[in-house]
């Protein structure tokens, strides 16, 4: 903690200083999105990159020394192919963090909807209903909303907080979630009555979501079966005939 982990921050930061500056706002969006995994910040991140790359290049390079292979184009190419790899890997796995997050925040918002309309028709407000959301479950929602209540601790309106939330989000139903209740606000609507439309609108999204998912389950099955299943049949119906 004293010793290598500095050394190994600043290597990191390193590799972030050449990094071009029009895409590191980018990549911060990605990693907002993302949750920030790790407490990774861009200089992190952008080390990451830099040393996997660095490290398989090297790393083939050595084997190719050690084991006396001559050098050929297809040894280049190869090498050229791992570093591309390298380079590349933590953005996909990003990509993928950011996409299991959007549809766990997804699969949750209409069963938190439904659990915010019974705190508020119990007589709780909208703060305390996101607290016992919070208290009961956790998820990644959950974990936003409680950072939601923070901001609204610190000071900050609840307009500006739950824009906030759908800035860290990105997902389009907590979209349509906030414009609702900060339309409500402005016009002085029941915040109950708003919950319950958006609880009633989000299980029917769900609901064809389900639909859309089960109408694409034949055509996923084709594939295997046309190249993996329907070939091992014939093989065994007409393989003794011939």
């Amino acid at each position: 903690q004293r010793v290598i982990a500095p050394i190994v921050r600043r290597m990191l930061n390193l590799m972030g200083w050449i990094w071009p500056r029009n895409r590191i706002a980018a990549l911060e969006r990605r990693l907002l999105l993302a949750g920030r995994p790790g407490q990774l910040t861009t200089s992190d991140f952008i080390g990451i990159k830099g040393w996997i790359l660095l490290l398989l290049g090297a790393s083939t390079a050595l084997g190719a020394l050690l084991f006396g292979y001559q050098r050929s184009p297809q040894l280049i190419l190869l090498w050229i192919l791992l570093c591309i790899i390298g380079f590349f890997l933590p953005d996909l796995w990003l990509s993928r963090r950011i996409r299991q997050r959007q549809e766990e925040i997804t699969r949750a918002l209409p069963d938190t909807l439904d659990m915010m309309v019974v705190g508020v028709e119990a007589g709780l407000s909208f703060e305390n209903a996101m607290i016992e959301i919070t208290n009961k479950w956790q998820h990644a929602l959950s974990r936003e909303l409680l950072q939601v209540q923070r901001d609204i601790g610190i000071g900050l309106s609840r307009r500006q907080a739950l824009l906030d939330l759908n800035e860290r989000t990105g997902v389009p139903d907590v979209a349509q979630f906030v414009s609702a209740i900060n339309q409500a606000d402005e016009l002085g609507i029941s915040i109950a009555r708003v919950l319950t439309v958006q609880a009633e609108e989000m299980r029917i999204k769900r609901r064809q979501r389900a639909q859309e998912a089960a109408n694409r389950a034949p055509i996923k099955m084709l594939f295997p079966m046309v190249f993996l299943i329907f070939p091992a049949l014939f093989a065994i119906l007409l393989g003794p005939g011939v």
